[in-house]
């Protein structure tokens, strides 16, 4: 059984059932590893965005930093509990060194997937291209694409990858002459052979525009494409599915058209039985837009199911997404909560596997008014949740956002409470979560203390041993892979 979700796609292995406690027992703490950091006077990275996590391994993109301190592009880089960390090879750079690499999507085993700017020797830009790392980071595969114009320009991305390796994602298609002609959704296989995925239509002057966003264990790709009627006029966005070993675009069910016949729809996350959430534009009979709603489409169907919400506006209208299914078909992301006519907040909810109902998960205290702020991001098989919240004193004062998970009694805990207060992180945001319990996200990290150098956003890596099934705890502790290390003081609360 696996799980894969939206741009950012995260591979993660089975778990069952397990035990949830909101902070680990007197004078133990759970290891943080760090990604690559930064040092005053030798450069380095800051910051972090689509963390992506595998068993003991995490990747992201953090920007790079020179010895002067300038910023010389994005990079991709890759460590793990073993305290390896590597920066992923691009496709060149500019004569001074700058270029964007990006990583989108990670296995289990820590391939990841991604794209990276092209330049040849002299500096020149050829565009980007969808690239593949293996999970030692060795090897880097350029993926095929579907041509370039005169100049050798082309883009693609990859934007999702399964155990097996197969990838998915958009590419820019140029004919012959060098002329683009849309860009398509493609996948692509072990060896990095690109394969065109169909669209729904093409515009008046023949293009068409579609992207495979996530794939799941079995091949089978979702996400959108551009809908145009025979005179090449567009009728909005659809969510689509393209079947394992097919390249036919499935169209999914939305949730009503304008007056024009335009609407808007998204695949976001599949799981390994090809149940897909996403989100769609709910619309009136008049054709009113009563806010964006989140959706499910059941394994196989086409039919959409839209889930429920935690109240609307005086005309009805509210707004919701998902970010993340198991394989359950538990779906996770956020709901507007509203307290009122125009009186409302963000918050995490759980949606069931079956059926359309809403769960909201608990906060982290709240303002003076009562409100709270969350975001759910990523759900394991075991049916724990990752996410991030606003954190509030007694007397309604924000104090921050935090890095927070929710366990099966939907309780919200703070990450920040399981580490060493002295390890000079405030973890503010959880990205991504596996089976086997290993967590991803970012956060601000203080190498010094109250010494000179400041603190600087940094993404991270962590195991919370309650995050995974009883049977298994043994068995960890007797390879030493739980991480939890003996302070002999208590943990911050």
């Amino acid at each position: 059984m696996r799980r894969y979700h939206f741009a950012g796609v995260f591979f993660c292995a089975v778990l069952t059932t397990l035990i949830l406690s909101a902070a680990p027992a007197q004078g133990t703490y759970v290891i943080i590893y760090g990604s690559p950091a930064y040092t005053p006077g030798m450069g380095g990275y800051k910051a972090g965005a689509n963390v992506c996590v595998g068993d003991g391994v995490a990747a992201g993109n953090p920007l790079k930093y020179d010895a002067l301190g300038n910023i010389i592009g994005m990079r991709a880089v890759r460590w793990d509990q073993f305290g390896t960390a590597v920066e992923l090879s691009g496709l060149g750079t500019k004569l001074d060194g700058y270029t964007y690499v990006k990583i989108n999507a990670a296995n289990v085993s820590g391939m990841t997937a991604g794209w990276a700017d092209k330049y040849d020797a002299a500096g020149t830009f050829f565009g980007s291209r969808a690239m593949r790392w293996s999970a030692d980071g060795a090897v880097a595969t350029e993926l095929q694409i579907l041509g370039t114009d005169v100049d050798g320009y082309a883009h693609s991305e990859a934007s999702a990858v399964n155990a097996a390796g197969i990838a998915a994602g958009i590419a820019g298609k140029y004919d012959q002459a060098g002329n683009f002609q849309g860009s398509y959704a493609v996948r692509w296989n072990a060896v990095g052979a690109v394969t065109e995925l169909g669209s729904l239509g093409t515009d008046a002057t023949g293009k068409a525009f579609a992207h495979a966003r996530v794939i799941n264990a079995g091949g089978t790709a979702a996400g959108w494409a551009n809908k145009y009627d025979g005179l090449g006029n567009s009728l909005g966005t659809r969510a689509v599915r393209w079947d394992a070993g097919s390249t036919i675009a499935v169209e999914l069910d939305n949730l009503g058209t304008d007056a024009n016949g335009q609407t808007g729809a998204m695949a976001r996350a599949i799981n390994a039985d090809g149940t897909i959430a996403g989100r769609a534009i709910r619309y009136d009979a008049l054709g009113n837009s009563l806010g964006i709603r989140a959706v499910r489409w059941d394994a196989g169907s086409s039919i959409v199911v839209e889930l429920d919400n935690l109240g609307t506006d005086a005309n009805g209208a509210t707004n919701s997404d998902v970010y993340a299914v198991n394989d359950a078909g538990t779906t996770v992301g956020y709901a507007e909560k509203r307290e009122g006519p125009s009186d409302w907040t963000n918050v995490a909810v759980r949606w069931n596997a079956t059926g359309t109902g809403i769960t909201e998960l608990g906060n982290l205290g709240t303002d003076v008014n009562g409100h709270s702020w969350s975001y759910a991001l990523d759900i394991n098989n075991g049916g724990i949740v990752v996410g991030y919240a606003n954190q509030y004193d007694g007397q309604g004062n924000l104090l921050g956002i935090v890095a927070a998970m929710w366990g099966l009694d939907d309780v919200a805990i703070d990450l920040n409470t399981l580490i060493e207060p002295a390890a000079g992180w405030v973890l503010t945001r959880a990205q991504s979560i596996t089976d086997a319990g290993w967590i991803a996200g970012s956060g601000m990290y203080d190498p010094d203390g109250l010494g000179g150098q400041e603190a600087y956003e940094r993404m991270w890596l962590m195991q919370v041993p309650a995050a995974v099934p009883e049977p298994a705890i043994a068995s960890l502790l007797l390879a030493g892979l739980l991480g939890i290390r003996a302070r002999g003081r208590r943990p911050r609360s």
